[in-house]
Protein backbone atom coordinates (compact mmCIF):
# COMPACT_ATOMS: atom_id res chain seq x y z
CA UNK A 1 0.00 0.00 0.00
CA UNK A 2 2.88 2.04 0.90
CA UNK A 3 4.90 1.58 -2.75
CA UNK A 4 1.58 2.06 -5.10
CA UNK A 5 0.55 5.83 -2.32
CA UNK A 6 4.21 6.85 -2.68
CA UNK A 7 4.10 6.52 -6.84
CA UNK A 8 1.15 8.68 -6.74
CA UNK A 9 3.06 11.40 -5.14
CA UNK A 10 4.03 14.48 -7.20
CA UNK A 11 7.85 14.78 -7.25
CA UNK A 12 7.74 17.54 -4.43
CA UNK A 13 6.14 15.53 -1.94
CA UNK A 14 8.31 12.25 -3.11
CA UNK A 15 11.90 14.04 -2.49
CA UNK A 16 10.58 15.22 0.75
CA UNK A 17 9.61 12.18 1.80
CA UNK A 18 12.79 10.39 0.43
CA UNK A 19 14.79 13.00 2.40
CA UNK A 20 12.82 12.07 5.54
CA UNK A 21 12.95 8.73 5.26
CA UNK A 22 16.82 9.62 5.41
CA UNK A 23 17.12 11.32 8.45
CA UNK A 24 14.91 8.69 10.32
CA UNK A 25 17.39 5.84 9.16
CA UNK A 26 20.28 7.84 9.96
CA UNK A 27 19.07 9.20 13.50
CA UNK A 28 21.10 7.70 16.67
CA UNK A 29 18.26 8.62 19.09
CA UNK A 30 15.59 5.94 18.02
CA UNK A 31 15.52 2.59 16.38
CA UNK A 32 16.61 2.66 12.58
CA UNK A 33 13.41 2.23 10.49
CA UNK A 34 13.16 0.72 6.79
CA UNK A 35 10.56 1.52 4.26
CA UNK A 36 10.33 -0.39 1.27
CA UNK A 37 10.25 1.57 -1.68
CA UNK A 38 10.71 0.38 -5.69
CA UNK A 39 14.61 0.79 -6.53
CA UNK A 40 13.38 2.73 -9.05
CA UNK A 41 11.34 5.37 -7.20
CA UNK A 42 13.78 5.75 -4.86
CA UNK A 43 16.85 6.39 -7.38
CA UNK A 44 14.88 7.98 -10.16
CA UNK A 45 11.69 9.73 -9.27
CA UNK A 46 9.55 9.72 -12.38
CA UNK A 47 8.92 13.49 -13.12
CA UNK A 48 5.08 14.08 -13.54
CA UNK A 49 3.18 15.38 -16.35
CA UNK A 50 3.56 18.69 -15.55
CA UNK A 51 2.12 22.09 -15.81
CA UNK A 52 2.07 25.75 -15.55
CA UNK A 53 1.15 25.43 -11.88
CA UNK A 54 4.41 23.80 -10.45
CA UNK A 55 6.93 25.68 -8.62
CA UNK A 56 10.23 26.03 -10.42
CA UNK A 57 11.99 27.41 -7.18
CA UNK A 58 11.11 24.55 -5.06
CA UNK A 59 12.70 22.28 -8.25
CA UNK A 60 15.93 24.52 -8.01
CA UNK A 61 15.82 24.41 -4.09
CA UNK A 62 18.61 22.01 -3.10
CA UNK A 63 21.47 20.42 -5.12
CA UNK A 64 19.86 17.00 -4.45
CA UNK A 65 16.37 17.76 -5.84
CA UNK A 66 17.92 19.89 -9.18
CA UNK A 67 19.35 16.21 -9.39
CA UNK A 68 16.57 14.39 -9.30
CA UNK A 69 14.78 16.23 -11.45
CA UNK A 70 17.44 15.72 -14.02
CA UNK A 71 17.68 12.33 -12.71
CA UNK A 72 13.87 11.91 -13.76
CA UNK A 73 14.48 12.99 -17.36
CA UNK A 74 17.40 11.45 -17.90
CA UNK A 75 18.50 8.73 -16.21
CA UNK A 76 15.71 6.54 -15.49
CA UNK A 77 15.03 3.51 -16.43
CA UNK A 78 12.56 4.39 -19.37
CA UNK A 79 14.54 7.13 -20.39
CA UNK A 80 12.39 10.18 -21.38
CA UNK A 81 15.60 11.28 -23.18
CA UNK A 82 18.37 9.85 -24.26
CA UNK A 83 21.97 12.04 -24.92
CA UNK A 84 22.80 10.28 -28.35
CA UNK A 85 26.37 8.69 -27.78
CA UNK A 86 26.00 5.92 -25.17
CA UNK A 87 27.07 7.79 -22.16
CA UNK A 88 26.99 6.09 -18.74
CA UNK A 89 24.81 6.72 -16.17
CA UNK A 90 27.59 8.28 -14.25
CA UNK A 91 29.01 10.54 -17.25
CA UNK A 92 25.53 11.89 -17.71
CA UNK A 93 25.37 12.58 -13.78
CA UNK A 94 29.04 14.15 -14.25
CA UNK A 95 27.53 16.04 -17.86
CA UNK A 96 24.79 17.89 -15.06
CA UNK A 97 27.28 18.70 -12.61
CA UNK A 98 29.73 20.06 -14.66
CA UNK A 99 26.56 22.41 -17.13
CA UNK A 100 25.65 23.39 -13.00
CA UNK A 101 29.35 24.50 -12.25
CA UNK A 102 29.09 27.00 -15.17
CA UNK A 103 26.41 29.25 -13.23
CA UNK A 104 28.67 28.91 -10.35
CA UNK A 105 31.53 30.34 -12.07
CA UNK A 106 32.68 33.68 -10.63
CA UNK A 107 30.79 37.08 -11.45
CA UNK A 108 33.65 39.86 -11.48
CA UNK A 109 33.39 42.74 -13.85
CA UNK A 110 34.61 45.95 -13.37
CA UNK A 111 36.35 44.99 -10.27
CA UNK A 112 32.77 44.36 -8.40
CA UNK A 113 30.83 41.03 -7.37
CA UNK A 114 27.56 40.64 -9.67
CA UNK A 115 24.54 39.13 -7.83
CA UNK A 116 22.60 37.12 -10.14
CA UNK A 117 19.11 37.75 -9.22
CA UNK A 118 18.25 36.00 -12.68
CA UNK A 119 20.36 34.09 -14.66
CA UNK A 120 21.66 31.75 -11.90
CA UNK A 121 20.59 27.77 -11.74
CA UNK A 122 17.50 28.32 -10.79
CA UNK A 123 16.30 29.98 -14.09
CA UNK A 124 18.27 27.17 -15.91
CA UNK A 125 16.19 24.24 -14.29
CA UNK A 126 13.21 25.93 -14.83
CA UNK A 127 13.48 26.32 -18.56
CA UNK A 128 14.72 23.05 -18.92
CA UNK A 129 11.50 21.75 -17.23
CA UNK A 130 9.38 24.28 -19.02
CA UNK A 131 10.63 22.83 -22.36
CA UNK A 132 9.80 19.21 -20.88
CA UNK A 133 6.44 20.57 -20.59
CA UNK A 134 6.02 22.01 -23.92
CA UNK A 135 7.65 18.79 -25.14
CA UNK A 136 5.31 16.98 -23.27
CA UNK A 137 1.95 18.46 -23.97
CA UNK A 138 2.86 17.72 -28.05
CA UNK A 139 5.76 19.77 -29.08
CA UNK A 140 7.41 16.22 -29.05
CA UNK A 141 5.66 15.21 -32.12
CA UNK A 142 7.68 17.98 -34.68
CA UNK A 143 11.25 16.37 -33.54
CA UNK A 144 13.16 13.05 -33.45
CA UNK A 145 13.93 11.61 -30.16
CA UNK A 146 17.79 12.74 -30.28
CA UNK A 147 16.20 16.05 -30.82
CA UNK A 148 14.23 16.31 -27.94
CA UNK A 149 17.37 15.27 -25.61
CA UNK A 150 19.10 17.75 -26.99
CA UNK A 151 16.55 20.53 -27.27
CA UNK A 152 16.59 19.93 -23.16
CA UNK A 153 20.55 19.86 -22.66
CA UNK A 154 20.61 22.87 -24.50
CA UNK A 155 17.86 24.44 -21.92
CA UNK A 156 19.60 23.68 -18.83
CA UNK A 157 23.02 24.89 -20.44
CA UNK A 158 21.71 28.04 -22.36
CA UNK A 159 22.46 30.59 -19.90
CA UNK A 160 25.81 29.15 -17.94
CA UNK A 161 28.72 31.78 -17.79
CA UNK A 162 26.51 34.46 -17.64
CA UNK A 163 27.59 37.64 -16.57
CA UNK A 164 24.47 38.92 -14.89
CA UNK A 165 24.91 42.14 -17.32
CA UNK A 166 23.23 42.39 -20.76
CA UNK A 167 25.08 42.02 -24.18
CA UNK A 168 24.70 45.99 -24.66
CA UNK A 169 26.31 46.83 -21.94
CA UNK A 170 29.30 44.15 -22.37
CA UNK A 171 29.77 45.89 -25.64
CA UNK A 172 30.05 49.41 -24.84
CA UNK A 173 32.07 48.45 -21.99
CA UNK A 174 34.24 46.81 -23.54
CA UNK A 175 33.92 42.96 -21.62
CA UNK A 176 36.22 40.71 -23.36
CA UNK A 177 33.19 38.79 -24.71
CA UNK A 178 32.52 41.56 -27.31
CA UNK A 179 35.77 40.63 -29.20
CA UNK A 180 36.03 37.19 -28.52
CA UNK A 181 32.45 36.69 -30.64
CA UNK A 182 32.78 39.64 -32.89
CA UNK A 183 29.96 41.91 -30.81
CA UNK A 184 26.94 39.59 -31.95
CA UNK A 185 25.47 37.31 -29.66
CA UNK A 186 27.74 37.40 -26.94
CA UNK A 187 26.56 35.77 -23.85
CA UNK A 188 24.88 32.96 -26.23
CA UNK A 189 27.75 32.25 -28.11
CA UNK A 190 29.80 31.51 -24.67
CA UNK A 191 27.04 29.60 -23.26
CA UNK A 192 27.31 27.82 -26.62
CA UNK A 193 31.30 27.52 -26.66
CA UNK A 194 30.94 25.75 -22.87
CA UNK A 195 28.47 23.10 -23.55
CA UNK A 196 30.37 22.09 -26.82
CA UNK A 197 33.36 21.91 -24.43
CA UNK A 198 31.83 19.66 -22.27
CA UNK A 199 30.33 17.81 -25.55
CA UNK A 200 33.77 17.17 -26.78
CA UNK A 201 35.65 16.25 -23.33
CA UNK A 202 32.87 13.36 -23.25
CA UNK A 203 33.71 12.58 -26.78
CA UNK A 204 29.96 13.26 -27.91
CA UNK A 205 31.13 15.10 -30.74
CA UNK A 206 34.65 16.03 -32.34
CA UNK A 207 36.68 19.57 -32.48
CA UNK A 208 36.65 21.39 -35.78
CA UNK A 209 33.75 18.68 -37.06
CA UNK A 210 30.61 20.44 -38.53
CA UNK A 211 28.33 17.80 -36.29
CA UNK A 212 24.70 17.27 -36.64
CA UNK A 213 24.65 18.11 -33.21
CA UNK A 214 26.78 21.66 -33.26
CA UNK A 215 24.33 22.83 -35.59
CA UNK A 216 21.33 21.76 -33.84
CA UNK A 217 22.95 23.13 -30.63
CA UNK A 218 24.57 26.30 -32.04
CA UNK A 219 20.99 27.25 -34.22
CA UNK A 220 18.66 26.98 -30.48
CA UNK A 221 20.96 28.21 -27.93
CA UNK A 222 21.92 31.33 -30.09
CA UNK A 223 17.86 31.72 -31.39
CA UNK A 224 17.82 32.69 -27.05
CA UNK A 225 19.12 36.01 -27.54
CA UNK A 226 16.51 38.43 -27.72
CA UNK A 227 17.69 40.53 -31.01
CA UNK A 228 16.86 37.30 -32.84
CA UNK A 229 13.04 37.55 -31.93
CA UNK A 230 11.71 39.06 -34.38
CA UNK A 231 13.63 37.30 -36.78
CA UNK A 232 12.39 33.99 -35.31
CA UNK A 233 8.77 34.85 -35.56
CA UNK A 234 8.84 35.28 -38.91
CA UNK A 235 10.37 32.57 -39.98
CA UNK A 236 8.53 30.33 -38.01
CA UNK A 237 5.19 32.18 -39.43
CA UNK A 238 5.80 31.54 -43.30
CA UNK A 239 6.06 27.76 -42.66
CA UNK A 240 3.38 27.87 -39.98
CA UNK A 241 0.92 26.68 -42.72
CA UNK A 242 3.12 23.59 -43.81
CA UNK A 243 3.47 22.90 -40.14
CA UNK A 244 -0.49 22.52 -39.70
CA UNK A 245 -1.37 20.61 -43.13
CA UNK A 246 1.32 18.39 -42.02
CA UNK A 247 -0.60 17.86 -38.81
CA UNK A 248 -4.08 17.44 -40.15
CA UNK A 249 -2.64 15.00 -42.67
CA UNK A 250 -1.27 12.62 -40.12
CA UNK A 251 -4.38 13.34 -37.71
CA UNK A 252 -6.60 11.39 -40.76
CA UNK A 253 -10.29 13.25 -39.21
CA UNK A 254 -9.41 12.17 -35.70
CA UNK A 255 -11.85 13.65 -33.26
CA UNK A 256 -9.68 16.48 -32.12
CA UNK A 257 -8.93 17.20 -35.61
CA UNK A 258 -10.35 20.78 -35.63
CA UNK A 259 -7.95 22.38 -33.22
CA UNK A 260 -4.90 23.25 -34.83
CA UNK A 261 -2.12 22.80 -33.06
CA UNK A 262 -0.56 19.60 -31.46
CA UNK A 263 -1.46 18.83 -27.79
CA UNK A 264 -0.65 15.73 -25.85
CA UNK A 265 -3.75 13.73 -27.70
CA UNK A 266 -1.27 13.63 -30.78
CA UNK A 267 1.21 11.69 -28.61
CA UNK A 268 -1.37 9.67 -27.18
CA UNK A 269 -2.12 8.75 -30.72
CA UNK A 270 1.68 8.16 -31.95
CA UNK A 271 1.71 10.88 -34.29
CA UNK A 272 5.15 11.58 -35.43
CA UNK A 273 6.01 14.29 -37.58
CA UNK A 274 9.85 14.58 -37.80
CA UNK A 275 10.13 12.43 -40.47
CA UNK A 276 7.93 14.74 -43.12
CA UNK A 277 9.31 18.20 -42.02
CA UNK A 278 13.11 18.57 -43.06
CA UNK A 279 15.75 19.28 -40.92
CA UNK A 280 15.89 23.11 -40.94
CA UNK A 281 11.92 23.68 -39.83
CA UNK A 282 12.51 20.65 -36.94
CA UNK A 283 15.38 23.11 -35.81
CA UNK A 284 13.59 25.83 -36.14
CA UNK A 285 10.39 24.60 -34.28
CA UNK A 286 13.36 23.75 -31.38
CA UNK A 287 14.55 26.75 -31.71
CA UNK A 288 11.05 28.17 -30.74
CA UNK A 289 10.26 26.06 -28.08
CA UNK A 290 13.20 26.35 -26.31
CA UNK A 291 12.71 30.47 -26.62
CA UNK A 292 9.38 30.14 -25.50
CA UNK A 293 10.32 28.69 -22.28
CA UNK A 294 13.54 31.32 -21.60
CA UNK A 295 10.67 33.78 -21.83
CA UNK A 296 7.70 31.73 -20.27
CA UNK A 297 7.15 33.97 -16.79
CA UNK A 298 4.60 35.93 -18.11
CA UNK A 299 2.80 32.84 -18.42
CA UNK A 300 3.01 31.28 -15.21
CA UNK A 301 0.58 31.77 -12.67
CA UNK A 302 1.00 34.91 -10.41
CA UNK A 303 3.08 34.27 -7.89
CA UNK A 304 5.73 32.68 -9.51
CA UNK A 305 5.14 35.26 -13.03
CA UNK A 306 6.10 38.25 -10.31
CA UNK A 307 8.46 36.94 -8.39
CA UNK A 308 10.37 36.48 -11.69
CA UNK A 309 9.85 39.87 -12.96
CA UNK A 310 11.27 41.40 -9.58
CA UNK A 311 14.30 39.30 -10.00
CA UNK A 312 14.71 40.21 -13.62
CA UNK A 313 14.07 44.03 -12.56
CA UNK A 314 16.52 44.23 -10.20
CA UNK A 315 19.33 42.30 -12.37
CA UNK A 316 18.57 45.23 -14.65
CA UNK A 317 18.36 47.76 -12.15
CA UNK A 318 22.42 46.58 -10.90
CA UNK A 319 23.33 46.89 -14.42
CA UNK A 320 21.59 50.55 -13.87
CA UNK A 321 23.97 51.23 -10.95
CA UNK A 322 27.07 50.45 -12.70
CA UNK A 323 26.54 52.41 -15.89
CA UNK A 324 25.23 55.51 -13.91
CA UNK A 325 28.49 54.78 -11.85
CA UNK A 326 30.67 54.70 -14.96
CA UNK A 327 29.05 58.03 -16.68
CA UNK A 328 27.28 55.94 -19.51
CA UNK A 329 23.77 56.18 -20.76
CA UNK A 330 21.74 53.68 -18.77
CA UNK A 331 19.38 51.16 -20.59
CA UNK A 332 16.28 51.07 -20.98
CA UNK A 333 14.01 49.41 -17.90
CA UNK A 334 17.75 49.79 -16.12
CA UNK A 335 17.12 53.33 -13.76
CA UNK A 336 15.49 52.16 -10.42
CA UNK A 337 14.52 55.88 -9.82
CA UNK A 338 12.72 56.06 -13.06
CA UNK A 339 11.95 52.42 -14.25
CA UNK A 340 7.88 51.13 -13.01
CA UNK A 341 8.24 47.39 -12.41
CA UNK A 342 4.26 47.07 -13.97
CA UNK A 343 5.08 49.27 -16.78
CA UNK A 344 7.94 47.34 -17.84
CA UNK A 345 6.25 44.35 -17.20
CA UNK A 346 3.13 45.56 -19.43
CA UNK A 347 5.64 46.58 -22.35
CA UNK A 348 7.08 43.73 -22.42
CA UNK A 349 3.99 41.80 -22.97
CA UNK A 350 2.32 43.60 -25.47
CA UNK A 351 5.51 43.89 -27.34
CA UNK A 352 7.27 40.76 -27.39
CA UNK A 353 4.94 37.99 -25.60
CA UNK A 354 1.66 38.70 -26.82
CA UNK A 355 2.70 37.99 -30.12
CA UNK A 356 5.23 34.78 -29.13
CA UNK A 357 2.08 33.26 -27.76
CA UNK A 358 -0.20 34.19 -30.61
CA UNK A 359 2.41 31.67 -32.93
CA UNK A 360 2.76 29.03 -29.72
CA UNK A 361 -0.70 28.92 -29.68
CA UNK A 362 -0.63 27.41 -33.09
CA UNK A 363 1.86 25.37 -32.85
CA UNK A 364 1.30 23.43 -29.74
CA UNK A 365 -2.70 24.42 -28.75
CA UNK A 366 -2.86 22.68 -25.64
CA UNK A 367 0.66 24.44 -24.21
CA UNK A 368 -0.34 27.94 -25.81
CA UNK A 369 -3.80 28.35 -24.10
CA UNK A 370 -2.47 27.60 -20.74
CA UNK A 371 0.78 30.13 -21.58
CA UNK A 372 -2.27 32.76 -22.94
CA UNK A 373 -4.46 32.57 -20.04
CA UNK A 374 -2.12 32.96 -17.02
CA UNK A 375 -0.68 35.71 -19.39
CA UNK A 376 -3.71 37.55 -20.00
CA UNK A 377 -4.89 37.39 -16.00
CA UNK A 378 -1.20 38.54 -15.06
CA UNK A 379 -1.43 41.52 -17.44
CA UNK A 380 -5.06 42.77 -15.96
CA UNK A 381 -2.85 42.67 -12.36
CA UNK A 382 -0.08 44.69 -13.79
CA UNK A 383 -2.48 46.95 -15.07
CA UNK A 384 -4.58 47.36 -12.05
CA UNK A 385 -0.73 47.89 -10.20
CA UNK A 386 0.02 50.54 -12.51
CA UNK A 387 -3.04 52.43 -11.89
CA UNK A 388 -2.25 52.15 -8.30
CA UNK A 389 0.74 53.45 -8.77
CA UNK A 390 -0.37 56.48 -10.77
CA UNK A 391 -3.28 56.88 -7.84
CA UNK A 392 -1.14 57.06 -5.03
CA UNK A 393 2.34 58.32 -6.90
CA UNK A 394 4.26 55.71 -4.50
CA UNK A 395 6.48 53.40 -6.96
CA UNK A 396 5.69 49.28 -7.35
CA UNK A 397 8.65 48.08 -5.53
CA UNK A 398 8.53 45.00 -3.53
CA UNK A 399 12.25 43.36 -1.94
CA UNK A 400 13.33 40.48 -4.74
CA UNK A 401 13.31 36.76 -2.94
CA UNK A 402 16.17 35.58 -4.98
CA UNK A 403 16.34 31.55 -5.23
CA UNK A 404 18.14 29.07 -2.81
CA UNK A 405 22.19 29.27 -3.06
CA UNK A 406 22.09 25.94 -4.55
CA UNK A 407 20.19 27.24 -6.92
CA UNK A 408 22.81 29.72 -7.66
CA UNK A 409 22.13 32.83 -5.37
CA UNK A 410 25.11 34.95 -4.98
CA UNK A 411 24.30 37.72 -2.59
CA UNK A 412 22.68 38.44 0.94
CA UNK A 413 19.59 40.42 -0.11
Amino acid sequence: MLIKSLLVLPLQMRVLFLVLVFMVSCSSDSEKVTVEQPAETSQYPILPSLDLNRDSFFLSSTHLIQLEVYKSLFLSPNCLYDIPGNLSSDAKEKLFEEIRKGYFAKSVFMDHEIKKYYHNFAHAMDVMVTTHMLLKTGGAIFLTQDEQALLLLAALAHDARHTGFMNSFLIKAGHEYAQKFDHESLQEKQSLSFLLGLLESHNLIQSGEDSKIKKFLSEVIIFTDMKRHKEQLQKLNAIMPQILSELKSARRGKDFDLILGSSSKDLKEKIDLSAKLDQNTRFLIASFLLHCADISNPGKDWEESERWAILVLHEFFQQGDFEKQKGMEISMNCSREKSSIPESQLGFGKYIIQELYDILLQLNHEAGSQFQKNFEANQLKWTNLREEEKRSGVPYFPPPRPPSSDAGWNGKG
